[in-house]
């Protein structure tokens, strides 16, 4: 009798704090909402340059949020459960898409930080979820110049990963080809 007690007692403390987690991570993803979209987050520029048919070369950047929590990091997999909560939580397809970007662009951060290849593919699985809402395009259009270069950029320092990287840049290339218009 005493052992179903405690069991009941855990399972009811367990619940419990998943209720809390979830509320606490649907309040900071309102919080960060309301941040401007996310946009308040994002204060570490990427420089990259659009190349015109005409020859012509216009420089421009973008922004992504600076990542202090990095896939070494022991408490990483709780952040990449929270990211896919933060996305299944949003409502309505506009409110996923700035979520996918916004997690998109953190995980670029983080493979600018480390150089992990396995970090560059989430960051453009993030960022295909993310293209699919169009009203976003823009946003989703320089995001993947910005990743298309640093992708590049560390793909042409790897010996091991290089032709993995080159990939990636192409699927990013495909990416900027869908979100261009407008542009």
């Amino acid at each position: 009798m005493s052992c179903m007690k405690v069991g009941i007692s855990l399972g009811a403390m367990v619940l419990g704090l998943l209720i809390l987690f979830v509320s606490l991570v649907r309040t900071g993803w309102e919080m960060t909402r309301l941040d401007l979209g996310g946009e308040g987050l994002k204060t570490e520029p990427i420089y990259f340059e659009i190349r015109q048919p005409d020859g012509g070369i216009i420089k421009d950047y973008y922004k992504i949020p600076d990542s202090k929590v990095l896939p070494d990091d022991p408490t990483y997999g709780l952040k990449r459960w929270r990211d896919w909560l933060w996305y299944y939580l949003a409502g309505n397809s506009e409110s996923r898409a700035r979520t996918a970007l916004l997690i998109a662009d953190k995980r670029m951060g983080e493979m600018m930080k480390t150089g992990k290849l396995e970090v560059a593919r989430e960051a453009v699985a993030w960022l295909v979820l993310a293209s699919q809402y169009p009203p976003i395009g823009g946003q989703v259009y320089k995001a993947s110049l910005a990743y298309q270069q640093e992708v590049e950029r560390i793909g042409k320092k790897s010996e091991k990963d290089g032709v993995k990287y080159l990939e990636l840049s192409k699927k990013l290339k495909e990416i900027s080809d869908e979100n261009k218009e407008g542009n």
